[in-house]
């Protein structure tokens, strides 16, 4: 039997926004202390200036 634990989990952090502005400093502080598994590659996106269930739609198929 193998191992239950994917050996490199792929993790997307994606935010859908209506705003170009900068993301505050706590939402990065708070990003800046999440601990992701050891080996995990890891990507950041920004959809903005669409309706956030358009914005989340193109996030999930980017995503996939």
């Amino acid at each position: 039997m193998g191992s239950p634990y994917k050996i490199n989990p792929l993790v997307m952090i994606a935010v859908p926004t209506l705003s170009r502005a900068p993301l505050s400093w706590d939402w990065t502080d708070y990003y800046m202390g999440m601990q992701f598994p050891l080996g995990a590659s890891i990507a950041r996106m920004r959809v903005h200036d669409q309706i956030v269930a358009d914005a989340r739609n193109s996030l999930v198929e980017e995503a996939l």
